[in-house]
């Protein structure tokens, strides 16, 4: 029987929104073959500002509590419309970022304020 840690838990609880941003982002936009530590980093960013979002309305970190008593794992979801929120923040979050680098808008600004004369394509 594999036993894992109660904390490793809640760190993929924590990360799971930002993995769901990332494979969002990752379905509009094309990149080049990412391994598997610049994936885990993405994910914290969009993680960040996920929760971040969800804390200003909601004034939690998650719409979840777990416990650890005598072995016995226990998650409960304290706010189903929280968790419903956080999931569509995740989607909208990692849509509004692979809409923006796909159009390559940002890249536009900072070409027309003569800041770079690069593109974000990289299939280009």
């Amino acid at each position: 029987m594999i036993t894992i840690p109660g904390t490793t838990i809640y760190i993929i609880l924590i990360l799971l929104p930002g993995f769901l941003s990332l494979l969002v982002d990752r379905t509009l936009v094309y990149r080049p073959q990412e391994n598997n530590l610049d994936k885990l980093i993405r994910a914290v960013v969009f993680t960040f500002f996920i929760h971040a979002v969800y804390s200003f309305f909601f004034r939690s970190f998650t719409p979840w509590q777990i416990s650890l008593a005598d072995n016995i794992l226990s998650i409960s979801v304290s706010n189903q419309l929280g968790l419903l929120i956080l999931i569509l923040i995740s989607i909208f979050i990692g849509f509004c970022t692979g809409v923006v680098k796909n159009k390559d808008w940002l890249m536009r600004i900072l070409r027309k304020l003569k800041l770079t004369n690069r593109t974000a394509r990289s299939s280009i």
